[in-house]
């Protein structure tokens, strides 16, 4: 079982609640007060593991503000998947200012500054992932950060009921079987984020280089571990031609290249897991262990053995 942490107000004097909340739980933030004093309170169960951070909270309204100068005091560097169960409020990040519900997915890069205020008392399920491992499966983080995916839009009631189920059973699983609800919800992720994506191409028209690239990268993440994914595929599956998916991927060494970065980039940030890494790279798609291996060490300069040994 994972080590659950409970963090509480109950036992602090009503007066100095939101001080120590402020400058002992989270010291690397600006807080704000959205009710009197007096009246704030908080409880959450935060569970950390190997690649990520689970938080189930509740609260009385305030505001949080994580500037520059937090970031680089705190040393983070995780993307947060977060969904309200009960309140509303707004966050901003990335130049997305946008307001919230119950129900809502947000996501949040730790590691750029951001806002967020909850409008009454709420409870939350927030999930802090390895940076890493979230760009290997789902995207670059610089152009997800700040995104909103509406609580009515396809797919995202039934990740957001993973989201919170997984957080709250979290507690009560081995660290295996932790690792194999964060692959599914990060499965899951990955087909919601393509699929909005393709919603926004959708009504902006024609896509752009930049867009298919975009969109190629989802598919790229969901099929790794395919056999058939190659050149052909992605053109079947964007729905693009062969000319225009070479061109979005000419300054990135090509089609090919990108898909075994790809694989690279998800067994590097598996190595830090348990398993022989012969199995992890079978995993991500790749057939030949010495190519695979040749292919490592070009990439990030060292074998994947010693990569391990330097995330331990």
């Amino acid at each position: 079982m994972s080590r659950a942490i409970v963090q509480s107000t109950a036992a602090i004097p009503p007066a100095e609640r939101f001080a120590y909340w402020q400058d002992t739980i989270l010291p690397h933030t600006q807080l704000s007060l959205r009710t009197r004093r007096e009246d704030f309170s908080c409880e959450r169960c935060v569970v950390p593991g190997a690649r990520s951070i689970a938080f189930d909270t509740r609260s009385t309204p305030f505001s949080v503000e994580r500037q520059r100068r937090h970031i680089a005091d705190s040393g983070a560097d995780y993307i947060a998947l977060s969904t309200l169960i009960q309140g509303d409020g707004t966050h901003g990040q990335n130049g997305r200012d946008i307001a919230m519900t119950a129900g809502d997915l947000v996501i949040t890069d730790m590691g750029r500054p951001f806002s967020v205020a909850t409008n009454r008392s709420y409870r939350e399920t927030r999930l802090y992932i390895d940076r890493a491992l979230f760009e290997a499966r789902i995207g670059r983080a610089t152009e997800l950060s700040g995104l909103l995916l509406n609580r009515d839009a396809p797919l995202v009631g039934l990740f957001t009921g993973y989201l919170a189920g997984y957080v709250q059973a979290v507690p009560t699983l081995s660290p295996k079987e932790r690792e194999t609800g964060l692959d599914g919800l990060l499965h899951l992720l990955a087909g919601l984020v393509d699929h909005q994506r393709s919603a926004d191409a959708a009504a902006d028209g024609p896509l752009s280089l930049g867009a298919i690239r975009d969109l190629a990268d989802g598919l790229i993440a969901r099929h790794l571990c395919s056999p058939d994914l190659d050149v052909d595929a992605m053109v079947r599956g964007l729905g693009v031609s062969r000319t225009r998916l070479y061109a979005a991927f000419a300054e990135r060494g090509g089609v090919r290249a990108a898909i075994r970065d790809a694989r690279l980039d998800r067994v590097r940030a598996q190595l830090a897991s348990a398993g022989p890494i012969e199995e992890i790279a079978f995993a991500a798609g790749f057939r030949d262990y010495a190519s695979f291996s040749r292919a490592f060490r070009r990439r990030f300069g060292s074998s994947p053995r010693e990569c391990r040994e330097d995330r331990r």
